[in-house]
């Protein structure tokens, strides 16, 4: 054998075996062939949908974008080696085409719609449960503590990288952190106002709720452990939920693109130039006030719908953000900063978030949704919501207290 035909024969153990289908004009019944073979459980869950303009495929504890170049060459290996029978009872190659997909892609497409109107996270087969948090092990309900098995019928858009541990050890290194940035009051075990805040924060961030409508600020000095919040924070969520941005880019064309999916959107210490001022205030009111937003996308469709993105802005001094009917701030929770991470020490801060982030992989597994998840739970029903310098704010920190705490530290 040539290598040019070694070569064709490895491409070809890419593809599905032979197998006879509908003719290739008849688009909808191949694509109910390529659905039942691929993309439904063994309990006959589906596992593709086609939303908001975006091929959404399952994986395991979540639902992801599935790129269109990945399915059509899905639907390319499918059909590269399959037969049909034509009208005079021959057995015709199917040989794909880039029509032929592309008819197949319509047709998948019809089969396959999920209603624009559906927010993620839900449950597709309409059962009720309180806040759901996908993690590496199951989906807990914050509230009862049960822990639910992985299943399709939930479309959430992110899972956290950890398994839910309701015995792990008390995140020591968290906690001594904690205490150097905001120290205690004097002659008292209560903790500072602002870590609560923060836990609260952060268990809202986790919940994947965005009903409470605000934003964090964090501002102060250099090296008052901002970076090292930001980063524990991702290491919760995983780097792949967790996008970067600039103000300037909330006034772009396609500013908001990336946000698509993204449970967190960290505005690092950076000077908004001021230029399109109305235009990133009116997005940021919209993405915290759980707004349907149309977002454009480059070469390809726009997405309409309410973005999911928490946002947690890090600043040395306040930004000057203009806003005639002043709701803009109505939307900042503000957590001042005026202590320096380890003592003003540099190199203190990077080590210390690999030693807190571990902790957290080890450790959020615990009452990290317990207690601030109650928190939200309770405010979301009585109505409460409390300013942002009270040390009180949004949410659960428990599911973090208990990730932070599994590293022993």
């Amino acid at each position: 054998m040539t290598d040019a035909n070694i070569r064709f024969a490895n491409l070809l153990s890419e593809t599905d075996p032979a197998q006879t289908l509908p003719s290739p004009n008849m688009p909808y019944d191949v694509a109910a062939a390529f659905m039942e073979q691929k993309h439904y459980t063994t309990a006959m869950e589906r596992t593709l949908y086609w939303w908001r303009n975006t091929w959404m495929i399952w994986r395991g504890s979540c639902w992801q974008e599935l790129p269109r170049t990945a399915l059509r060459a899905q639907l390319y290996h499918f059909t590269a080696l399959a037969t049909y029978i034509n009208a005079e009872g021959d057995h015709k190659a199917w040989a794909p085409t880039e029509k032929k997909i592309s008819d197949l892609v319509g047709a998948l497409a019809s089969l396959c719609e999920l209603a624009d109107a559906t927010d993620a996270p839900c449950w597709l087969d309409g059962r009720k449960t309180e806040t759901i948090i996908a993690t590496a092990n199951g989906l807990l309900d914050v509230t009862t503590r049960q822990l639910y098995p992985h299943t399709p019928q939930f479309f959430n858009l992110h899972a956290v990288p950890f398994a839910y541990d309701a015995t792990a050890a008390e995140p020591k290194h968290w906690f001594a952190f904690l205490d150097s940035v905001w120290p205690p009051p004097p002659d008292t075990t209560t903790t500072h106002p602002a870590q609560d805040l923060l836990q609260e924060w952060f268990g809202y961030v986790l919940s994947g709720r965005t009903d409470f409508q605000k934003m964090l600020l964090l501002q102060g000095p250099t090296r008052g452990g901002r970076g090292t919040i930001g980063r524990v924070l991702t290491g919760l969520l995983g780097k792949e939920n967790v996008a970067g941005l600039k103000l300037d880019d909330l006034g772009e064309t396609f500013g908001m693109e990336h946000l698509i999916g993204k449970p967190l959107a960290i505005i690092g210490d950076e000077r908004f130039s001021g230029k399109k001022m109305s235009e990133v205030v009116s997005a940021l009111l919209m993405i915290t006030g759980e707004d349907v937003i149309p977002v454009n996308r480059k070469h390809r469709g726009r997405w309409n719908g309410k973005l999911p993105t928490r946002l947690m802005l890090f600043s040395n001094e306040l930004q000057k953000l203009s806003d005639a009917s002043a709701a803009i701030v109505g939307r900042f929770l503000v957590l001042r900063m005026t202590e320096l991470a380890g003592a003003g020490r540099p190199g203190v801060a990077r080590p210390a978030a690999r030693r807190i982030a571990g902790d957290l992989e080890l450790g959020a597994r615990r009452a990290a949704l317990a207690r601030g998840q109650r928190q939200v739970h309770d405010r979301s029903r009585g109505g409460g919501d409390r300013g942002a310098n009270d040390g009180a704010g949004v949410a659960d920190a428990d599911l973090c207290r208990g990730e932070l705490r599994r590293r022993g530290g």
